[in-house]
């Protein structure tokens, strides 16, 4: 099948064209300016990639479902209009003029037929049926999936967890000291360059994998064999981790970070969510310990805000375009990454001997102490974990089952060693009051 030539941009299209092109060069120029001898961000966190979705559509099978109906410059433009409302609004809330219900088959035949691999979805006409696909299994869980619905023309939806499939790529070992889950690197995985680049390489390298299983699945399944497919990133979560530290150190973007709502949780992980209830907000941020001495921002795009700035095709503009969206979406709250740094705790020392003689990392015990930790849950993925904080008589059952609560030992550490700040300003120890810490020399003020 020919190749078909993109359609031709509005007035208002090539205006965002030529904006994005004229921000992308002065952003360029600033960072050559500010960045002489280090690529910009990656001197700061470990950015990689954790969960994404994606869209994923044919020319071909719609053609097929239009075949004869209407001349081909309105198919085209029908296929134009399906293109850019999956880019804004995904699969689940399509707005445009699809086939009529007649023109678009269910295919029950093959719904039965392969009825083992069943799953509900919500495809563009509602709560539907598809058939669910594992591409890549890994420490007992599928970590990349397709599910494809059954009705023409048959659009389907991708998940991928990029931390455990890069695992899985190189044969990585599970970390262990995960608080919640496995989602993430190792601390020792510090090369911060390296792990930005293998990531942007790895989601162009999946987006090809994707097309890849969709036409061979659609061609099992339906019989289409199909040249043009449209993979389309509908979520994408991008985790900045802060190696060697713990959330406390952060906690004062609470203060500065401009938004709705802070909503805190006093588990291990110390989450704390900004604009967690806003639902139509396409831009989200949360902050939380992923493991001892990991502490995560991470950010999530939804819709157009995924589509446009991981629609790279070249290594090089995507990195370009991950580091613009790290910076508009921080700039959403008025803040910026390079000012994102950890605010000085005292007693470091002597944590660290505390640690030292409990076997423990010092950030695991820095999270405990410094954090307003309540009530403890763990899941199956870190276990070792509990039973390392029983031992050490930091954690006892609680009144409920499968929940666990500080013990005396601990709440004596949080009173002796409890959170002391060395003021930014002048450098002079920050006295605790009953909203915070205030300087008694300049008065500058940290509120948690």
């Amino acid at each position: 099948m020919s190749s078909i030539k993109p359609p031709a941009l509005t007035e208002e299209e090539h205006k965002r064209v030529s904006y994005e092109a004229v921000r992308k060069r002065n952003l360029l120029e600033k960072i050559k300016e500010n960045n002489q001898k280090r690529p910009p961000t990656l001197a700061y966190p470990r950015i990689s990639l954790d969960r994404v979705m994606f869209s994923v559509f044919s020319h071909d099978i719609f053609k097929f479902v239009y075949d004869n109906k209407y001349d081909p410059a309105e198919i085209q433009h029908r296929i134009n209009g399906v293109l850019q409302d999956l880019k804004e609004n995904g699969i689940e809330n399509l707005d445009v003029e699809l086939p009529k219900k007649q023109h678009m088959k269910y295919r029950k035949d093959v719904f039965i037929k392969y009825e083992q691999f069943k799953q509900n979805m919500i495809d563009h006409k509602g709560y539907s049926n598809g058939l669910h696909f594992s591409l890549c299994d890994f420490e007992g869980e599928s970590i990349f999936w397709i599910t494809i619905s059954m009705r023409e023309p048959h659009l389907a939806v991708v998940y991928i967890n990029f931390q455990k499939y890069y695992r899985y790529k190189n044969k990585i070992d599970k970390p262990v000291g995960g608080f919640f889950d496995t989602n993430f690197l190792d601390i020792s995985y510090d090369n911060r360059d390296k792990i930005f680049n293998d990531f942007a390489k790895l989601f162009l390298s999946v987006k090809n994998e994707i097309k890849k299983a969709y036409k061979s699945l659609i061609y099992q399944l339906f019989g289409y064999d199909l040249e043009e497919v449209d993979v389309i990133p509908s979520t994408v979560e991008i985790p900045l981790e802060y190696l060697g530290n713990d959330v406390s150190e952060y906690e004062w973007l609470t203060d500065e970070a401009v938004c709705k709502t802070v909503l805190k949780y006093t588990d291990l992980t110390h989450t704390i969510y900004f604009n967690k209830n806003w639902k139509k907000l396409l831009i989200q941020m949360k902050l939380y310990q992923k493991a001892a001495g990991i502490a995560r921002l991470e950010l999530t795009v939804h819709k157009n805000f995924a589509s446009h700035y991981f629609c790279e095709t070249d290594l090089e503009t995507l990195k370009d375009k991950i580091k613009m969206c790290i910076d508009d979406v921080l700039a959403y709250y008025e803040l910026s990454l390079h000012e994102i740094k950890p605010v000085k705790l005292d007693h470091d020392e002597i944590v660290e001997q505390i640690a030292l003689s409990m076997s423990l990392e010092k950030e695991l015990l820095m999270t405990l102490i410094y954090n307003d930790v309540g009530e403890l849950t763990f899941s199956a993925d870190n276990q070792g974990l509990r039973t390392r904080l029983l031992k050490r008589g930091l954690i006892e059952k609680g009144d409920k089952r499968g929940v666990y609560k500080k013990t005396n030992l601990l709440s004596f550490l949080k009173a002796s060693l409890g959170k002391y700040f060395v003021c930014e300003k002048c450098g002079f120890l920050m006295m605790k009051k009953a909203r915070g810490y205030v300087c008694p020399v300049c008065s500058n003020k940290k509120s948690f």
